[in-house]
C-alpha cells in the first residue's frame, strides 16, 4: 500500500517536472513579445515592393523592387537609405526601375537587374548607379537575373530575344556572361528542353530564366519558368559548369511519372528561388505554390528515366521534393495534375 503510493507520488513528481521543462522549453522557443533577437524591419517605405536583397557584410546590404527603388543599410538593416532610379528604355522614354534582382559583389561594385533589358551598375557601393548595355537591353526584354563571381565577371538571364512559338534552339532564354564588367558580352549555348508528354520543342522558348546562384567561380546554378504551362514545359533547372549548360529540369520523368498524357505540377512551377549547396548539389523553390525540390547532380548520380536517347543526351540528377503543401497526393509521386 505505502509502495504504491510512493510509486503515484513519484509519477507525479516526474510529470510535475516535465510540465515545468515543458513550459521553460516553450518559453525558450516562444519568447515574450520583444524579446527575440528578431526585430520586423523594412527597406522601402509604403507604396514600395521589395523584389530582392543582397549583403556585403553583416551590417551593409542592398534592397531593390519596384517603382525605382533602391535602399541601402549600413546598420543591418535598422535603417535605411532611399533613392529612386529612372533611365532611358528601348524606345528612348524615362521610367521608374523595376529592379527583379541585385548583387552586392565588393564593398563598392553592386549591380541590379530588371524589365526593359536594363542593367545597372555602382561603383560606390550602391549610392550612384549607371545603366550599362546588354544583348536585352536594345530589345527590352526583362532580365530577371544575376550573379557576378567578382566584380568583373559575371552572369544575367530572362526573357527569350525572340518569344515567337518557334522551335529553334536559339530562340530560347540565354545565359549572358561578361568578363570585363558589362562592357562586352557573350552567351553560353542552351540545352535542350522538351515537352513532359511528347518530344516537341514549339513554344519551349516562351519560359524565362528568373534567378542564377553561382557555388564557386566555375559551378552555378540557373532556375526559371516552364514557359508555356498549357504545352507541358518542364520548368527550368540548369548547371553551369566551367562554360557548359547541362539540363536538370523539372520534368515529370524525374520523379518516375512516364504518362503520355497531362502534366506534373511541380515541373510547370515558376521557380525563383535558388541555393547552391555545393558544386553537386542545389535546393529550388517555386515562387507561389509551395514546391521545394532538393536535385543531387554529382558524377555518381542519375536518374533511372533520362531524356529519350533520340536527343543524344543522358540526363543526370536524383530529385527530391522536399516540400509540396498544395499537394494531397497519397502515395508519392501524385497523379498527374
Amino acid at each position: 500500500m505505502v509502495r504504491n503510493c510512493l510509486k503515484k507520488m513519484y509519477a507525479l513528481l516526474v510529470v510535475f517536472a516535465l510540465l515545468i521543462t515543458g513550459t521553460n522549453i516553450s518559453a525558450q522557443l516562444n519568447p515574450p513579445l520583444g524579446a527575440s533577437d528578431w526585430k520586423y524591419v523594412t527597406p522601402f517605405q509604403y507604396g514600395y515592393v521589395m523584389n530582392d536583397m543582397s549583403f556585403i557584410d553583416n551590417n551593409t546590404g542592398l534592397a531593390v523592387g519596384n517603382n525605382g527603388a533602391i535602399a541601402k543599410t549600413t546598420d543591418g538593416g535598422y535603417n535605411w537609405q532611399y533613392l529612386s532610379f529612372k533611365y532611358i528604355t528601348a524606345t528612348n522614354s524615362i521610367s521608374l526601375a523595376s529592379l527583379n534582382d541585385v548583387h552586392f559583389v565588393t564593398p563598392t561594385v553592386a549591380y541590379a537587374v530588371g524589365g526593359g533589358g536594363l542593367l545597372i551598375k555602382s561603383t560606390d557601393g550602391g549610392i550612384n548607379w549607371a545603366q550599362i548595355t546588354t544583348p536585352l537591353t536594345p530589345l527590352g526584354k526583362n532580365i530577371n537575373a544575376l550573379h557576378f563571381v567578382n566584380k568583373d565577371t559575371g552572369y544575367i538571364g530572362g526573357a527569350a530575344i525572340n518569344t515567337t512559338n518557334t522551335t529553334n534552339i536559339n530562340d530560347a532564354p540565354k545565359v549572358y556572361f561578361t568578363k570585363n564588367g558589362g562592357l562586352s558580352w557573350d552567351s553560353l549555348a542552351t540545352p535542350f528542353r522538351r515537352q513532359q508528354n511528347v518530344a516537341n520543342l514549339s513554344g519551349f522558348n516562351q519560359s524565362e530564366i528568373q534567378r542564377i546562384h553561382f557555388v564557386n567561380d566555375s559551378v552555378g546554378y540557373v532556375t526559371g519558368s516552364c514557359g508555356n504551362v498549357s504545352a507541358n514545359y518542364s520548368a527550368i533547372l540548369w548547371k553551369i559548369e566551367k562554360g557548359v549548360v547541362r539540363d536538370y529540369s523539372i520534368h515529370r520523368s524525374k520523379f518516375g511519372i512516364t504518362a503520355t498524357t497531362g502534366s506534373y505540377a511541380p515541373a510547370t512551377q515558376t521557380y525563383k528561388g535558388v541555393i547552391g549547396i555545393n558544386d553537386s548539389l542545389v535546393m529550388i523553390s517555386s515562387l507561389n505554390n509551395n514546391v521545394v525540390i532538393r536535385v543531387k547532380t554529382g558524377k555518381n548520380d542519375s536518374t533511372a528515366s533520362a531524356v529519350p536517347a533520340v536527343w543524344g543526351a543522358y540526363e543526370k540528377g536524383i530529385y527530391d521534393i522536399v516540400v509540396w503543401l498544395n499537394s494531397t497526393a497519397t502515395p508519392f509521386p501524385a497523379s498527374l495534375a
